[in-house]
C-alpha cells in the first residue's frame, strides 16, 4: 500500500467498500493475442496463476480471459457489424474508463491512411493484456492504468488483491474500533 499514488489509495478505499456490499466480483481479462508477445510468455503465466490463487482463495469470484486481436477497427462499417459489436463496445468502455484521478491507459489509437488504395479509417489497440474489473456488473477499475502522473500494470490489481488485501482488511478493522 505504500509508495502509491494518492488516488489509487482513494481508489482501492471505494473498491474495498463496494465489495462489502457486492455479489459478484469478477476480474475480465483481455489480450491482445492467445500467443505473448515475445519475451512475456512467463509474465502472462504467472498473472494466470495469480488469477487461479485470486479465485481459490475467493479474493475474487471469477475471472475469465479474451482475446482480442492486435487491432480493432472503428469505422463506421465495421462497427455495424454484429459479429465485432460486444468486442468493440467493451473495448471502447475499457478505453473511456475514468474514476477521480485515475484514467485507463495503454491504448493506441491510430488513423490508418493509404495514399494507394486511398482508404481512410481509425483503429484502437489494446496494450499486451488489461484487468477490467467489475463488481456486480459494473466495470469499477482498469489496469493498467495512470494515477496522478504514474502509470500502474495489470499485476498492481493482482499485487493489492492477494498481498495487501490483509493490510487494508486489518487497516478497516482497526479503525471501526
Amino acid at each position: 500500500m505504500r509508495n502509491r499514488s494518492d488516488s489509487l489509495d482513494r481508489w482501492w478505499k471505494r473498491h474495498d467498500e463496494r465489495l462489502k456490499h457486492a455479489n459478484e466480483h469478477r476480474v475480465r481479462v483481455f489480450v491482445r493475442s492467445r500467443a505473448p508477445a515475445h519475451g512475456t510468455h512467463d509474465l502472462r503465466q504467472e498473472l494466470i496463476e495469480q488469477l487461479e490463487r485470486a479465485e481459490t482463495e475467493n479474493h475474487i469470484g471469477t475471472y475469465d480471459v479474451t482475446a482480442l486481436g492486435p487491432d480493432i477497427c472503428m469505422c463506421e462499417k465495421c462497427q455495424s457489424l454484429r459479429s465485432g459489436t460486444e468486442i468493440r463496445e467493451r473495448v471502447m468502455e475499457l478505453v473511456n474508463w475514468r474514476e477521480g484521478g485515475i484514467q485507463s491507459s495503454g491504448f493506441t489509437h491510430r488513423e490508418v491512411e493509404s495514399s494507394i488504395t486511398g482508404e481512410q479509417y481509425r483503429t484502437v489497440s489494446p496494450p499486451e493484456t488489461t484487468l477490467g474489473i467489475y463488481i456486480d456488473g459494473s466495470l469499477a477499475g482498469v489496469f493498467p492504468c495512470i494515477a496522478d502522473g504514474v502509470n500502474y500494470c495489470p499485476e498492481t490489481y493482482l499485487d493489492g488483491i492477494l498481498t495487501a488485501n490483509s493490510e487494508r482488511m486489518a487497516e478497516q478493522l482497526a479503525n471501526s474500533d
